[in-house]
């Protein structure tokens, strides 16, 4: 998962729980954010649900380098997977 400007998708373990993001960098650098950063929405719900969060669960999308596309196509896969 070398590829930069990303959207992703990460199942949490032990539930059905799942959660869509982007990022510009590197998608294993974004996860350890997620496992490490209090600022991260999914540390957040992690802690609160005690969902854990396993970046082998996860898989790039698409990819858009482009910041203004990715944030649009990240917006169609969250609605597509909750309609």
């Amino acid at each position: 998962m070398k590829k930069c400007g990303v959207i992703y998708h990460v199942q949490y373990e032990d539930c059905e729980n799942d959660y869509e993001g982007e990022t510009p960098r590197q998608l294993d650098n974004r996860l350890k954010e997620h496992i490490t950063q209090t600022s991260s929405v999914m540390y957040e719900q992690s802690k609160q649900t005690r969902y854990k969060i396993n970046p082998n669960n996860s898989k790039v999308l698409t990819s858009e380098e482009h910041l203004w596309k990715r944030k649009v196509k990240e917006a169609i896969e969250i609605k597509q997977r909750r309609p």
